[in-house]
């Protein structure tokens, strides 16, 4: 993106090694580099973390450099800290959102569309339970009461309609809330089981990248609720050195306190705590008796 605003010292990177892994079965090994404790590479736990960590980087080299179509090979990208800040910058101002996300993602060949497949092999993942069988028809626009007469058309329908998993959340979301408010909660789950089954048949890799989206937005709303606090902060402490030449530490944290985002708070209340211990120990060392005092009886 030509827009994003890249920051030229980022705090760390959020690259892992995944190259300095234990290969015993039941080990353990810290990287001395970033301290993290990776667990063995062979569960399917860590294959889970190690291929996200390779689409969310993979995914944002290609919304850092403007790309127009996503290689869904999950090798080991190079995404550093500073692509990830202008990735959240460009979100958190509205140059990438979900619609170009989406854009993006939709390059990737959905399971029907890729050589070795077909919308009837993906068909026949799709009809072996009802409520699948309607999520189907419902996504086709051939309507929910018509799920028995689902056929290979209805996919290819599907994706035209919503090409991905983001495209496809706010519908998604108002069918689970229907289903929920008129159905017991044992055929909620089962219907919440049948929509994760019926986008990992559908979207193959797209739905690995659009979760890899959504934790980028996350942390681009989290990162903004951070720069909001300390401009909070900052705005604070200016607006009372001009009224007051020496204000106090609590002064400030009091102020600015209920304008902090968690993390902050948390961290202000224990510079707080530091502060009143501070000011007990220093008024505690006022009342005692100096030496000179205590020699000879008079105040020192």
């Amino acid at each position: 993106m030509n827009n994003m605003n890249r920051y030229p010292t980022p705090p760390h990177s959020p690259k892992t090694n995944w190259d300095n892994l234990s290969s015993s079965p039941n080990s353990l090994e810290e990287d001395p580099a970033t301290q993290t404790v990776f667990l063995n590479p062979n569960t399917p736990a860590h294959q889970a973390e190690r291929l996200h960590h390779n689409v969310e980087q993979n995914l944002v080299e290609a919304l850092v450099d403007g790309s127009t179509h996503l290689n869904p090979d999950h090798s080991s990208p190079n995404a550093t800290a500073n692509d990830y800040y202008s990735v959240y910058n460009s979100i958190n101002h509205g140059y990438i959102n979900r619609g170009s996300a989406s854009r993006l993602i939709e390059t990737i060949p959905a399971p029907s569309e890729q050589e070795n497949s077909s919308p009837e092999q993906v068909l026949g993942t799709l009809i072996g339970d009802k409520q699948t069988r309607g999520i189907l028809a419902m996504a086709s626009g051939r309507g929910f009461n018509n799920r028995d007469r689902v056929t290979s058309e209805d996919i290819t329908l599907a994706l035209g309609r919503f090409s991905t998993p983001l495209s496809f959340i706010s519908t998604e979301t108002s069918f689970l809330e229907n289903i929920k408010a008129h159905n017991p909660p044992e055929k909620y789950a089962q219907y919440q089981d049948a929509m994760a089954n019926f986008k990992q048949q559908l979207y193959g890799d797209r739905l690995l990248y659009s979760d890899a989206y959504l934790g980028l937005e996350r942390q681009a709303a989290r990162q903004q609720s951070l720069n909001n606090s300390r401009g909070v902060v900052v705005q604070s402490y200016r607006n009372h050195s001009s009224t007051n030449t020496n204000p106090s530490n609590e002064s400030i944290i009091e102020s600015t306190a209920p304008y902090m985002a968690p993390e902050m708070q948390e961290r202000f209340g224990d510079i707080q705590a530091r502060v009143n211990n501070s000011n007990s120990v220093s008024k505690a060392d006022k009342k005692k008796p100096g030496l000179f005092s205590k020699l000879f009886g008079r105040k020192s």
